[in-house]
């Protein structure tokens, strides 16, 4: 399981670096459907990293939420609140596409950037 969890973090990784490259262009309304969609994407990849981890350890976590409290009870996630706020922002935008929800969720990418490298890093340092 290990090798899925390396893999996992080298998907992640290449991701967040897409994420960070589109946050630096300037704003348009393909730039910010393309930084909407890169954060789908990490937020995906996020959970099944956190998801095998947790099967790493011996652990069943099923959905994007207990991947999520996994990384919180492991020490990964430190902002619960910050965590919360993605969930609820990618289901948003996954269940309705609606322009402004996508402007508002596209305002918090770079905290959610931020969030995602911070995690991914604690998963890094983590003897796998």
């Amino acid at each position: 399981m290990a090798k899925k969890l390396q893999i996992l973090l080298g998907q992640l990784a290449q991701i967040t670096a897409q994420l960070r490259e589109v946050l630096g262009m300037e704003l348009s309304q393909v730039v910010m459907d393309s930084g909407v969609l890169r954060f789908e994407l990490a937020y995906e990849v996020l959970w099944k990293t956190l998801q095998a981890h947790a099967t790493w350890q011996g652990k069943l976590v099923q959905s994007p939420r207990e991947s999520f409290k996994h990384g919180h009870r492991s020490g990964f996630i430190q902002d619960w609140s910050t965590a919360e706020d993605m969930i609820s922002d990618r289901n948003l935008l996954t269940h309705t596409y609606d322009l402004e929800a996508a402007r508002r969720v596209h305002a918090r990418l770079t905290d959610y950037l931020a969030f995602i490298q911070s995690i991914l890093e604690a998963l890094q340092k983590e003897e796998i």
